[in-house]
């Protein structure tokens, strides 16, 4: 759902202002096609159209941008580039805990070799899940030796 989210940067400060939208709005733009939303100033009021989630991310950028320029003084496309990718990160966080509890739980199985000869997965009860690497561990230590046979 597109929405507008209007804010005004404070103290207000022109020159800060202009660093923080760069020469031709370069900083702006930047932020704009990261994000695929749209960013407008008169002055210290901007307004960001685009998905709720995705203008939060805009107006927290921008409003970092603009207090690290009271204390450095200047901005480059570098520090652009990392302070939008920490608020990516910190929101797709917060989304990852949500959807994270709403899974169900992974089922392990087994594979083990019956009273036939034949081999059979066995779901086995799991409290926890395993990563990808641990999975593996698991597997290569659970499974029969073929020489053995």
């Amino acid at each position: 759902m597109l929405e507008d989210i209007r804010f005004q940067l404070e103290p207000e400060d022109s020159g800060r202002i202009s660093d923080l939208c760069g020469p031709t709005n370069s900083v702006l733009k930047q932020i704009e096609e990261t994000l695929d939303i749209k960013i407008s100033n008169r002055g210290s009021n901007f307004k960001i159209q685009g998905t709720v989630s995705k203008s939060n991310i805009g107006r927290s950028v921008i409003t970092s941008l603009y207090t690290e320029l009271g204390k450095k003084g200047k901005i480059s496309p570098e520090d652009v580039h990392l302070y939008l990718r920490g608020a990516m990160n910190k929101s797709e966080r917060k989304e990852g805990t949500n959807q994270a509890a709403k899974r169900e739980p992974i089922k392990e199985t087994k594979r083990i070799k019956s009273t036939l000869g034949i081999r059979e997965n066995v779901s086995l009860p799991s409290k926890r899940r395993y990563s990808s690497e641990e999975q593996q561990k698991k597997r290569t230590s659970t499974s029969f030796d073929r020489r053995a046979s």
